[in-house]
């Protein structure tokens, strides 16, 4: 949703990456047309995104190797401010969509992981791994 104050201020609220280059255009549009700015075209649909030239992140990441994982996983929290093992398997990579099971089986690596990266102790390891599970356990198929 495009909104516009009584101040002229433009508020974009909500959109995903899917639908952000068509919101950055209908912006400019009509920062240009309440400015009286001279018409320019926008330039999304050449722009390159932050991190264009990298490899994308695996969805299911069951077969990479541990340094392949590790490396993800600092990536993950240095570049994306991944701070949850839920974060890191269902939104960075999608292995608990994929395979919750595989999910719950990989959360005490990655919470160790992720602990060593962020300084954290044992404790958060195990809430992690708890939290985790209380989620994943929805994803499971009933049989």
């Amino acid at each position: 949703h495009i909104s516009i104050g009584n101040s002229g201020l433009i508020t974009i609220t909500g959109g995903k990456w899917t639908t952000y280059r068509k919101m950055a255009e209908d912006v400019v549009n009509i920062a240009m047309e309440k400015n009286n700015l001279t018409a320019t075209p926008c330039i999304t649909q050449e722009l390159k995104l932050c991190g264009h030239d990298q490899p994308p992140t695996p969805v299911e990441i069951t077969t990479l190797k541990d340094d392949d994982l590790k490396a993800l996983v600092k990536k993950s929290i240095a570049e994306e401010m991944c701070m949850t093992v839920e974060d890191f398997l269902s939104r960075r990579t999608r292995q608990l969509l994929l395979d919750a099971k595989a999910a719950i089986d990989m959360a005490p690596k990655i919470a160790t992981m992720m602990a060593e990266e962020m300084r954290k102790d044992d404790h958060w390891i195990k809430e992690q791994i708890n939290i985790f599970k209380r989620v994943a356990k929805n994803y499971l198929p009933n049989y």
